[in-house]
């Protein structure tokens, strides 16, 4: 039994977090094929004009990403761990996307700055909204794949990011709702919680436009004021602590 695991916004569309498949092992092209023949809903969604695999949708299949246009020779069993989800922007031009770096730095709490990670994008204009779903879209993907320990750290609550990383290291990730995650990133982005750089430039509204060129850097900035207490550490080694949130200034 194959197992397809989805995520927003084939959970809407279908009313189902996961799609079981009696096969033991099977190219995954022809998997999604005979769930789209059997389903006229999974159909709709999956397949273009011209009835092939779409791509606007993608997969992670332990936790490497295909294209779901472009699946040949890749084959699936019961233990493997496959994901469809959406891009983030661009549809089939994602398969073509530059690729910058991104740091997330909580000030008085990070005792290093990351290196950065490489973020795929599918231009190099991209509105500060759709870069803020695209490091939410990758991070979760990282969560569920098991090589990220916690999701959002310049936004979320520190109960929260440590209900995440209990999951994470339990072997059993916690379900991640992405249309969910990203309210709460542009929410805290807008309440002022964290601050955006390309460079040394700052962003200052959702719907700016940024162009970015190939290995530009991104730096999501949070200012965390410090209160005693247990720490918590992060997946990258960074200890949060407990803190009450501050009022913004008016």
């Amino acid at each position: 039994m194959v197992r397809l695991k989805l995520m927003p916004p084939l959970t809407r569309i279908l009313g189902s977090k996961e799609i079981l498949v009696e096969v033991d092992r099977a190219p995954l092209k022809a998997i999604l094929e005979r769930v789209a023949a059997r389903d006229g809903k999974f159909r709709a969604a999956m397949l273009d004009a011209e009835g092939n695999l779409s791509g606007e949708y993608s997969c992670l299949v332990n936790g490497r990403r295909y294209n779901a246009g472009d699946l040949d020779g890749v084959e699936v069993g019961e233990a493997d761990e496959i994901v469809l989800l959406m891009p983030i922007a661009g549809g089939k031009d994602a398969a073509m996307p530059i690729e910058v770096l991104v740091t997330t730095h909580v000030t008085g709490l990070d005792r290093e700055r990351e290196e950065g990670w490489p973020l795929p994008l599918p231009g190099a204009a991209i509105r500060l909204r759709d870069l803020i779903r695209a490091k939410v879209t990758r991070e979760i993907e990282e969560y569920v794949a098991g090589r990220r320990g916690i999701v959002g750290k310049e936004y979320q609550m520190l109960d929260e990011l440590a209900a995440f990383q209990v999951a994470a290291r339990s072997g059993r990730p916690m379900d991640v709702q992405l249309d969910e995650q990203v309210r709460k990133a542009w929410k805290a982005f807008e309440d002022g919680d964290y601050i955006v750089t390309v460079g040394t430039r700052e962003v200052h509204d959702l719907d700016q436009e940024v162009r970015l060129a190939p290995g530009a850097r991104v730096q999501f900035l949070r200012l965390l004021p410090l209160a005693g207490g247990v720490g918590l550490e992060t997946a990258a080694g960074d200890e949060l602590r407990p803190y009450t949130k501050p009022r913004r200034r008016m």
